[in-house]
């Protein structure tokens, strides 16, 4: 916790009524900090057995000071951020007593689980995500439904390790499996397993085979055929999860019609269609029983506002998935549309997160349909760096962190085209922390630096990535042939530059400087409908003439990006982190 005079000033005066005397110095402080400072020994003695028995024997306080914060932050309509982590302490020790066999009650434990859930998507690193969901873990008993609230949030971060991925999902199959007034009960706990299915088919669709991908499917489509039950506007928003991955990728796109005889595409337009109404409607929904059931699962509090970003929300999600599939399809002004107005949706509910995210799609698309080139390019890729790193948004955050560091990128790019290394080496030296916070984004624009820039002007070294793209980072269900094609694009078997220049023998591609955009696009995450055959498809490419011309091999370097991206579908882990230098 912050200590009051750390807060900003506008932020003292509104949490110092909730807050009180958490915030102010009290005895343990003396025996807990060295100079304002824990030290690692005291971090280490605080888990142990003695000092969790201390801090469980004010279980009833702990409650107590969590249903006044939440009833505070009622009533002025949001919770803050320096509130939701006090929370996130005091539900550990619920959890705590809970663990060490204490009789905590099931509303208890909802209200603990309740206040942490606001905290997960406030961290600082995804790598934090698994140890809070651990630490709550012994009120999933208690409350198995509202379990499933940190399990949505955990599920919706980019960036996460397969380790806490499939913590999830184990997670997220046993409160199914194990507790049946989840899957046949409240119609919101089921829109919540839904939402958690579908952001880990969306998310990491890589870390599962084919067989876990086609279970996760069948449990929403039993999931949504529960829904049906109920006669409520809810369906609406978990059909809009449901879809988003759907139309992101056809393996999950042909399980689903199958299993529910339906075209997804049209399906996803008929759902926007239900949502445009749904603006339209606010008040009838509030006497929507079941569908403000989950306002009130999801908020402090449950006004027309709470109901208005359920909708904005649900209709953007759904519009940047339809674009992709749009952009997937080769139809470039409906998906630039779309991503447009899935942006503005975000910026009007005050998403900015998601807004970014939307915004740098629509550049990209712009970019390959050929209306950003030269100056412009850069200026445009300019402003949304501006955007991503003004101070009045920029947050240090997991959430933040997994999209400044590609629109960083981009940035970088773009001004490489141009031979711009003075500003690319500034911004290097200024934001490096940032494009290391997304290893693979790190990696991945070193890679791209070097392709563009002159060894005379500016190198950024690439060591540390070993043998780059090993067996044992690959799922086990792959193909030997598959197999093989991917290694060949690692940079520790051949020389990463010799493979580009192979590659580059034959480009016929003249799509000009845009075109590197493009494949950086596709590299940062873009799901682009390209078949595993693809990877095999790159080896028969190496053949013919080195072509000298910048646009051509600009060209043919977009193709191997393309190749790329592909191969992050296969990995079973990220890439390994390595640091990035420029110099002149």
């Amino acid at each position: 916790m912050p200590r009051l005079e750390d807060l900003p000033e506008s932020l003292r005066r509104v949490v110092a009524e909730s807050l009180g005397d958490a915030l102010r110095e009290c005895d343990v402080d003396y025996y807990l900090l060295v100079g304002n400072v824990i030290p690692p020994l005291i971090r280490y003695l605080t888990y142990t057995l003695a000092l969790t028995l201390a801090f469980i024997d004010r279980y009833n306080e702990a409650i107590d000071e969590v249903n006044r914060i939440l009833n505070i932050a009622r009533g002025r309509g949001g919770i803050y951020d320096t509130e939701s982590f006090y929370g996130l302490g005091l539900a550990s020790i619920i959890a705590n007593a809970a663990g060490l066999g204490r009789d905590v009650k099931p509303s208890d434990a909802d209200t603990a689980l309740h206040i942490a859930s606001f905290t997960i998507q406030r961290v600082a690193s995804p790598g934090l995500i698994k140890s809070v969901l651990g630490a709550l873990e012994p009120l999933y008993g208690k409350a198995p439904d509202r379990y499933l609230e940190p399990l949505v949030a955990a599920s919706d971060m980019e960036n996460l390790d397969l380790i806490t991925v499939w913590y999830i999902f184990d997670k997220l199959n046993k409160i199914l499996d194990n507790y049946g007034n989840v899957d046949r009960g409240d119609a919101w706990s089921l829109v919540y397993a839904v939402i958690a299915y579908a952001n880990l088919l969306r998310n990491y669709f890589g870390h599962f085979n084919s067989k876990e991908v086609g279970d996760m499917v069948g449990r929403v489509v039993g999931l949504l055929n529960e829904l049906g039950r109920f006669k409520s506007s809810l369906g609406v928003i978990a059909w809009t999860h449901a879809l988003t991955p759907a139309l992101r990728y056809g393996i999950e796109r042909r399980l689903m019609e199958e299993k529910l005889g339906i075209d997804v595409f049209v399906k996803a337009n008929e759902i926007l269609e239900e949502l445009n109404d749904m603006r339209k409607s606010v008040q009838a929904l509030m006497r929507d029983e079941e569908f403000m059931s989950y306002i009130k699962s999801r908020f402090v509090k449950a006004d027309e506002e709470a109901v208005k970003i359920v909708i904005l929300e649900a209709a953007s999600l759904l519009k940047e998935a339809l674009a992709i599939y749009r952009l997937n399809n080769n139809e470039l002004i409906e998906a630039r549309d779309l991503f447009n107005g899935a942006a503005e949706e975000s910026r009007e509910i005050g998403d900015y997160e998601n807004y970014l995210v939307d915004r740098s799609w629509a550049l990209r698309v712009e970019t390959i349909e050929g209306s950003l080139v030269g100056e412009k390019l850069v200026n445009e890729f300019r402003w949304l760096y501006e955007e991503t790193f003004n101070v009045k948004h920029f947050k240090p955050t997991a959430r933040y962190l997994s999209i400044a560091p590609a629109n960083l990128s981009e940035y970088l790019v773009s001004l490489a085209l141009t031979g711009d290394h003075e500003t690319i080496n500034k911004l290097l030296e200024e934001h490096l922390w940032v494009l290391n916070a997304n290893k693979q984004v790190s990696v991945l624009t070193r890679l791209m630096l070097n392709a563009l820039l002159s060894p005379r002007v500016a190198r950024v070294r690439h060591e540390g990535l070993g043998e780059g793209i090993s067996p044992s980072m690959l799922r086990e269900d792959l193909p030997s042939e598959v197999v093989e094609s991917i290694r060949k694009l690692s940079p520790g078997k051949v020389s990463f530059g010799d493979l580009i220049k192979d590659f580059l023998k034959k480009a016929p591609m003249d799509v000009g400087t845009q075109a590197v955009i493009t494949g950086l696009s596709f590299l940062l995450g873009a799901p682009v409908s390209l078949a595993g055959s693809l990877a095999g498809r790159f080896v028969e490419m190496v053949v013919g003439g080195w072509r000298k011309k910048r646009d051509e091999v600009i060209g043919g370097f977009v193709k191997l990006m393309g190749v790329a991206r592909e191969v992050k579908n296969y990995l079973g882990t990220p890439p390994a982190s390595t640091s990035l230098v420029a110099s002149s």
